[in-house]
């Protein structure tokens, strides 16, 4: 995106210069006056109908034309060189044209964010006047926040909060005056700030950019009258309220204000022309239906259908990285509903994408749900071995939200490899540990959430606290189990995942069992299978022991009158032995 910075060529002594060397000097310059004017008349009319949102083929087709006009544009940088680089870049993240843009962003937006730095010395040391160019050091600043942008996307997202801390402070404290007010440019930075905070786990933080994003376009709409920067402001309202909120809450298990987050955002964005953010709130939408489906299969296959709406569309535009985001939201939903192949299929995607950019998250995120796509389909192994990565991924990244996921990952799959029987462990022990050290990484996002009779993630929480008691039900601690089912009884409120409050029922139901008579049917003779009843009374024996003896196991087997070792037999078995004494009746 480079363009010439360099004067005509010129010879070295000016007053021997022949009258060829001057005719071509004079030549070149009509042509960098031609191409010069050429360039200012395409900004005007490409930025004018990026504003009223007229993204229809004949605007890309214009943008590449003011690319390439950028390429060759000479003479020193100006405020339209930057703005045009900054538009040239978000119109491609619209139509993506060209990957190199992204990239020339990505390698060369750190050489001018150091000059920004270095300029902002100058501004504290010698309170510059006049003849410092405000509104091009603002475009800088603009094609800076792009850059911000690609840290981002390349999973960095400490550096890009950095970044844009930095830029926004700089702009209202230095650039910003009361004839120079810079609205415009703190709402994106406030907005770009806000998404980076999501993507941290700063819930908090994050909402309060967004309210500050829409508090300066409030007060841009009340200075703009023109009904393009309506159109504009309206977009990027649309953007904070659906892509914000909606995306904050829907992360957090609120699903009703996500929900109501989204709705706003969309009717906001009726009428206007935007390819991307009504099909990205079309995912999000899916997602939210995900989420409340639990395994309810029409309510699962009623999502994938608004995912791969939102699919389409994006597949339509080339863009890669929303395709990418289509897929995983597919992929957990065809896992959900067992069809593996599909959901292999877009996960496959995905891990290109990730690998492609050397993405971090994404990379860890792949082996999270590949290893619950394995579990789901019996393969417990291999399921463990890519939780084992996830979590060795997610360590060295020091990441919150994804090494809470591997952990829980991992407890899942060790958790169903003791119920199958598969391995050697006497207790969930194993399993309830890891999901002990996810809760406690989870909670570690408290202090950075003002509201403190909330966990920052009570979904999250809410299963960690879940698959502890059915641990310690497994087990036969009835008092530790239902001291954690409390916790859950607590956040319930505020969990809206319908998968969430399925397995509440399943723990709750298995807890519940471990107060009940052992009884056999005396109607049904279906109900009198040998084995099977022998398996039942001996784990229903083993648990209630242990609970009357407070998990004392010599107290517990002097009580029903066998060996220690006894009981540590039944414990070992009680995982298979139902199992076992299925395969005898067929047999």
């Amino acid at each position: 995106m480079s363009s010439a910075r360099t004067s005509a060529s010129i010879a070295k002594n000016p007053d021997s210069a022949s009258g060829d060397d001057a005719d071509r000097r004079s030549v070149d310059t009509a042509d960098d006056s031609n191409t010069r004017a050429a360039f200012e008349e395409a900004l005007k009319r490409l930025n004018a109908e990026y504003k009223t949102a007229k993204f229809k083929k004949a605007l890309a087709d214009e943008a590449k034309q003011l690319y390439e006009l950028l390429k060759k544009l000479p003479g020193p940088e100006t405020a339209s060189y930057w703005k045009a680089s900054t538009l040239v870049y978000e119109l491609n993240d619209i139509f993506y044209w060209d990957e190199t843009i992204n990239q020339y962003v990505f390698t060369n937006g750190q050489k001018a964010y150091n000059e920004l730095r270095g300029l902002s010395l100058e501004y504290e040391t010698s309170k510059p006047s006049a003849r410092f160019d405000k509104q091009m050091v603002l475009e800088k600043v603009l094609y800076c926040a792009c850059y911000g942008n690609e840290l981002r996307r390349r999973g960095q997202p400490e550096a890009a909060a950095q970044l844009f801390d930095w830029l926004l402070t700089f702009t209202t404290e230095t650039l910003a005056t009361s004839n120079f007010l810079c609205l415009g440019t703190r709402a994106r930075l406030s907005y770009h700030l806000g998404y980076v905070y999501r993507v941290l786990e700063r819930h908090s933080q994050a909402e309060a950019k967004f309210t500050q994003t829409l508090d300066l376009l409030f007060e841009r709409a009340k200075t703009h009258k023109d009904d393009s920067d309506r159109l504009l402001i309206t977009r990027r309202q649309a953007m904070a309220v659906g892509i914000g909120y909606g995306w904050i809450n829907a992360t957090r298990g609120f699903l009703q204000r996500a929900e109501n987050a989204l709705s706003t955002a969309r009717s906001l964005l009726a009428g206007i022309n935007d390819p991307v953010v009504p099909s990205f709130i079309e995912l999000l939408y899916g997602s939210i239906k995900r989420c409340r489906a639990g395994t309810n299969r029409t309510k699962l296959e009623r999502a994938v259908e608004s995912m791969k709406v939102a699919k389409r569309s994006f597949e339509k535009q080339g863009h890669r990285r929303h395709i990418t985001r289509a897929c995983w939201e597919l992929s957990l939903a065809y896992n959900l509903l067992g069809n593996f192949a599909d959901a292999e299929k877009n996960l496959k995607e995905v891990e290109q994408y990730a690998q492609t950019l050397d993405h971090a998250k994404w990379q860890i995120n792949v082996s999270i749900l590949r290893s619950r796509l394995l579990r789901n389909q019996g393969d417990l192994p291999g399921a463990r071995a890519h939780a084992e990565d996830a979590v060795r991924r997610a360590v060295e990244r020091k990441s919150v939200l994804p090494l809470t996921d591997a952990y829980i990952t991992r407890g899942e799959a060790f958790f169903k490899t003791i119920e199958a029987g598969e391995s050697s462990a006497q207790s969930y022990e194993l399993a309830r540990k890891d999901f002990a050290t996810a809760l406690e990484v989870i909670s570690t996002l408290k202090g950075k959430d003002k509201n403190f009779d909330l966990p920052s993630n009570p979904k999250i929480v809410a299963v960690c606290e879940l698959r502890i008691a059915q641990c310690f039900a497994r087990d036969g601690d009835e008092r530790k189990a239902r001291l954690h089912f409390a916790t859950w009884e607590m956040l319930r409120p505020n969990v809206e995942h319908e998968w969430v409050r399925e397995l509440a029922e399943e723990v709750k139901g298995e807890i519940e069992d471990m107060v009940h008579n052992f009884t056999i049917s005396a109607q049904d003779p279906n109900d009198w299978n040998y084995a099977r009843n022998v398996a039942q009374l001996r784990s229903w024996l083993l648990s209630q022991s242990l609970r009357h003896t407070n998990r004392n196991y010599s107290a517990a087997a002097n009580l029903i009158g066998v060996k220690r070792g006894t009981l540590y037999q039944w414990q070992d078995d009680s995982r298979s032995l139902t199992q076992r004494a299925r395969t005898k009746v067929k047999e």
